[in-house]
């Protein structure tokens, strides 16, 4: 055990002193001094510190909804998470029903798109509406929100500059089935990134895992394709873990409690087993914990 004593709360400080509650989504920071998480069932986003092992919380408190200074600003599932391109020391978070923002110079959490409510709707940030909130990417050009809407079985997306909300793949529909934007399906989507293969230029294509599949979504073509298809059960989030190696795509599935190395160029893969694996809803929270700490099986 690197950080954490086992007891099932939220608590600073340091080594095994501290308490972590379901950590999920992590950031390394720009800087490389320090990681970023969200701790989705104690309703916070904290931040491990990589020199001197100190684990704070960055902004939540308890659940509910609301903005503010960080002793004010409630969350109420706050899963995902991405940083700003354009200013690296602030992050988006996706917290169920909306997106917010925090800005690390003035420590305020604000509303980006989204509210209390769920629904399934698009148009202005202010009227938007969304259902579980499990993935967020965004653009280098800092203009553009992706997010993957898991309740509505969408991808939307978020202008920054005209602040509105448009839904650009999936129909709703309970199913895994190819094709353009809204023809397509995307079942219960999670984790969303972009495709680093050779065979696409940068920030084109959108990799997301959904129920048992990984799917391909090409922002300038439109088209929703699958990438692997009948992954065991439950995969969750991925990441490219080796510089260099842009075609070796890291995926964690949570029900059989594995890792399972995807090649992205001609979808081969092979599954490596998680030992240390004590909590299925812990999911690639743990896993990225272990990676950032050296401690992988």
């Amino acid at each position: 055990t690197v950080k954490g004593n086992g007891e099932i709360e939220s608590r600073d400080g340091v080594g095994l002193d501290l308490s972590l509650n379901r950590p999920d989504t992590v950031v390394l920071s720009d800087d490389g001094k320090s990681v970023v998480f969200t701790e989705w069932v104690s309703h916070r986003i904290r931040r491990y510190h990589l020199v001197d092992h100190q684990v704070s919380t960055i902004t939540g408190t308890i659940g509910g909804f609301s903005q503010g200074g960080s002793k004010s600003t409630k969350f109420t599932w706050p899963l995902a998470m991405c940083l700003d391109p354009l200013h690296l020391t602030n992050f988006y978070i996706g917290d169920n029903t909306s997106i917010r923002y925090y800005d690390a110079t003035t420590e305020m959490t604000s509303l980006v798109a989204g509210h209390a409510d769920v629904g399934y709707v698009d148009g202005t940030v202010e009227n938007a509406r969304f259902n579980y909130v499990h993935g967020l990417m965004c653009h280098p050009d800092g203009k553009t929100l992706y997010v993957s809407d898991h309740g509505n079985r969408r991808i939307r997306k978020v202008d920054l500059r005209l602040r509105t909300v448009t839904t650009i793949a999936g129909g709703g529909q309970k199913e895994t089935r190819d094709g353009m934007g809204l023809k397509s399906s995307i079942y219960m989507p999670r984790h969303l990134m972009f495709d680093r293969s050779p065979q696409f230029k940068p920030n084109q294509v959108l990799l997301i895992t959904s129920y048992n599949a990984i799917r391909r979504f090409n922002i300038e073509t439109g088209m929703m394709t699958t990438l692997k298809l009948n992954v065991p059960l439950n995969p969750c989030a991925m990441d490219y873990p080796n510089h260099g190696e842009d075609h070796q795509l890291v995926v964690s599935c949570n029900d059989t409690y594995s890792v399972y190395r995807v090649n992205t160029t001609n979808g081969d893969d092979r599954r490596d087993w998680i030992r240390r694996m004590c909590r299925r809803t812990l999911g690639f929270g743990v896993i990225r914990f272990n990676y950032w700490f050296g401690h992988h099986s």
